[in-house]
């Protein structure tokens, strides 16, 4: 009898221990996932700044490039409405 209540003392405390290595493994776990999210985070920043920084570069030289097209083509009108052909 003593033999079974030493086994079964043994088995617990096993168990315990069990657990406090899941938690364990369960913490560091979580400790990862946080930092691979803040990782991720940080480089969809990064990467939706660079996007937005080039939306804007794209932006200003297409205002540029109409701004001296629209720029030609009054040239052009002022052109033929002297020429009297307009």
């Amino acid at each position: 009898m003593a033999r079974a209540e030493q086994s079964v003392a043994t088995s617990k405390a096993r168990l315990a221990s069990l657990k406090a290595e899941a938690d364990g493994i369960r913490e560091d776990l979580i400790a990862i996932a946080t930092r691979q999210a803040a990782r991720l985070i940080a480089q969809a920043e990064e990467t939706g700044g660079r996007r937005l920084a080039d939306a804007s570069l794209v932006a200003e030289q297409s205002v540029v490039m109409l701004s001296r097209e629209s720029g030609r083509i009054l040239r052009q009108r002022q052109s033929l409405l002297l020429k009297g052909k307009f």
